[in-house]
This record gives structure tokens, C-alpha cells and sequence, in this order.
């Protein structure tokens, strides 16, 4: 569960980090021509960088894959449990804000 920018909260049906950073960011664009006069809150700011660091881990894993595919073609592509420890990390601190 997590807490919209007005404080009442909210839930999703999705466990995707990515929909949920993405449906947080629309509200803020949204919001953006009310908040601009009192600046980014803070919840805004740390969600946005925490996108910026989701978009970062999954070019990295992109560019895993596509070398794995290069050096090793027709093999089946191990998953990366760092990766993985990671990405729930991030969404355990989205669920924190």
C-alpha cells in the first residue's frame, strides 16, 4: 500500500515496479502546475530517482542478456539473483515513501 501525494492512501493491483513508479510519476506531472510554486515534495523527488536507478538496473540487465546471447547463442540466460536482490530492494524502498 502506499500513499498518494494528497496522503490518503492507495493500492495496486500490479506488483511491477516499473507500473507503479510510472503511475506515481503521471500524478505528479498532473499535479506538477499546482506544486511548481512550492517546489517538488520530497516523496516526488525520491520516487523520480528511484526510477532514474529501475531504469539504470534494466539497461544494465539488457546489456547482460545481449552479451550472454552473443557469447553463449541457443543457451538458456541464468537469471542474476544480485540483479533480482536489487530490484526488490527498490521496491521495498518505493513501498517505504
Amino acid at each position: 500500500m502506499l500513499l498518494s501525494p494528497s496522503g490518503k492512501s492507495c493500492s495496486y493491483g500490479s506488483i511491477s515496479i516499473e507500473e507503479i513508479i510510472d503511475k506515481f510519476l503521471k500524478v505528479k506531472q498532473k499535479d506538477r502546475k499546482c506544486d511548481f510554486a512550492e517546489g517538488k515534495s520530497n516523496s516526488f523527488e525520491a520516487l523520480e530517482d528511484l526510477h532514474k536507478e529501475l531504469q539504470a538496473l534494466n539497461e544494465k540487465e539488457k546489456k547482460r542478456i545481449l552479451m550472454h546471447k552473443i557469447m553463449h547463442p541457443g543457451s538458456e540466460i541464468p537469471s542474476d539473483k544480485h540483479m533480482e536482490e536489487q530490484k526488490l530492494a527498490l521496491k521495498l524502498r518505493v513501498e517505504k515513501i
